[in-house]
């Protein structure tokens, strides 16, 4: 049993305040064979939908997907089931070099350590007729693409990587954007976003902080769910967090904010300094 997740972030002081985590969505993933199973793993999910438009039997519906290119045929399949859906993704260490490096800012980031057991992570966002959804899972790691959705789990393609991301040791929390607390859009993309496909306006836009604004009642939002610019963010229940262990390179002064803000928050959790080893390619990790 996994009893704490980590997650890695760069130098975000304003957690510390708002405790509030980003669901991404696949748009906004760093991998472009997230959410896109194997061919036949779209058969199949054309079987279980049923709609004859794709074709009466599985080499029919093969035919049709061999007619189209992949985005195309995720478009016209599953992207109406997935555009709701978003990924919080977590990690069952916080030693790995590479994490460090890749999403903590090269070391001048933190690490939060979270009690995997708590009802958020578990059970908070689970749906009754969705399984998946709701509780953390791990992510598998293999070489070949998800094949079978023949079991009628839909959601499974979420949770199947190629093993070279192995290193990750990552496991997923799927939430529906509705349930997000604050969506967030940078100031920059802002107006382009909103003038493109009138998404919403400047009466939605209500300041966040000196780089975001956050988007409030707008008047389609799910339409919102396929944007990787925007950020539906979740907020962790304080009570959840176990400790913080900030980066080698973190600064000082920025470990003396968050220590400030934790206080004032009243969030009295362990606080640990990474320092490289002497010896070894890894990382110590000190009480502070």
């Amino acid at each position: 049993m996994i009893n704490s997740l980590y997650k890695f972030s760069p130098n975000r002081a304003e957690f510390f305040d708002n405790f509030l985590i980003r669901a991404s969505n696949k748009h906004a993933l760093n991998d472009p064979f997230e959410v896109h199973p194997s061919a036949e793993a779209l058969i199949d999910l054309f079987v279980n939908i049923g709609n004859g438009t794709f074709g009466s039997d599985r080499d029919e519906i093969g035919k049709f997907i061999s007619e189209h290119e992949p985005n195309k045929q995720w478009e016209l399949l599953g992207q109406p089931f997935f555009s709701d859906t978003g990924i919080i993704s977590l990690t069952e260490t916080k030693d790995n070099l590479l994490m460090w490096s890749h999403y903590a800012n090269q070391h001048n980031g933190y690490v939060i350590e979270f009690n995997a057991l708590h009802p958020f992570f578990t059970t908070h966002y689970a749906s009754s007729n969705r399984s998946l959804i709701g509780e953390t899972s791990r992510v598998l790691y293999r070489k070949e693409r998800l094949c079978d959705l023949s079991n009628g789990n839909l959601m499974e393609v979420y949770f199947h990587k190629s093993d070279e991301w192995a290193y990750e040791k990552e496991s997923r929390l799927l939430v529906p954007f509705d349930s997000a607390d604050t969506i967030l859009v940078d100031k920059k993309s802002a107006s382009r976003i909103s003038c493109i496909k009138d998404y919403f306006s400047e009466s939605n836009l209500k300041e966040f902080n000196n780089n975001f604004l956050s988007i409030e009642n707008a008047p389609y939002p799910k339409n919102l769910h396929e944007l990787s610019e925007l950020m539906f963010m979740f907020k962790v229940p304080k009570e959840s967090i176990k400790s913080i262990t900030f980066g080698a390179r973190t600064e000082a002064s920025f470990v003396q904010t968050a220590r400030e803000k934790l206080g004032k928050n009243q969030v009295n959790i362990p606080l640990y300094q990474a320092t490289i080893d002497p010896y070894d390619y890894r990382l110590r990790f000190q009480p502070i």
